[in-house]
């Protein structure tokens, strides 16, 4: 597992560490704007050679890539089967495009919703946090 270097803003650039995770950019929530923090990576962190063995494990969920999650050893996962949710070719969309168009097909999630991805890795760390509650916003699916 690779944590990242560091927490940035995409906003002011400012860097935090990475307990600041849940809190944001202190600048810029300072000057009222609430911007959440981007994990920065050293650029050689991920290999191709990563990616092809997190896709040979026998494991089917976005949990396959654990390496490339902000999840440190021993922190455990909470999951209900997130991700590999599978791409459907639209074929019929295609007329008069040169290429290909695909759908990927979130419903196939727990909760038929693409926030599912965000939320199980959100809510482990909280849980390696002992956070006692976590609270989600919804426009009515999640």
């Amino acid at each position: 597992m690779s944590l990242p270097l560091a927490l940035v803003c995409p906003r002011c650039g400012s860097h935090g560490a990475l307990s600041q995770f849940a809190f944001g950019c202190e600048r810029c929530r300072a000057d009222g704007a609430a911007i959440n923090l981007v994990p920065f990576y050293a650029p050689d962190t991920f290999t191709r050679e990563m990616m092809e063995q997190a896709q040979q494990t026998w494991e089917r969920s976005l949990w396959q890539y654990r390496a490339f999650l902000p999840l440190g050893e021993g922190e455990e996962e909470v999951s209900l089967g997130e991700g590999e949710t599978p791409l459907v070719p639209l074929r019929r969309f295609v007329t008069g495009i040169n290429g290909e168009l695909w759908l990927k097909n979130e419903s196939c999630n727990p909760t038929w919703s693409h926030k599912d991805r965000a939320m199980t890795v959100a809510v482990s760390k909280a849980r390696s946090w002992n956070v006692p509650v976590v609270v989600g916003a919804s426009s009515g699916v999640i």
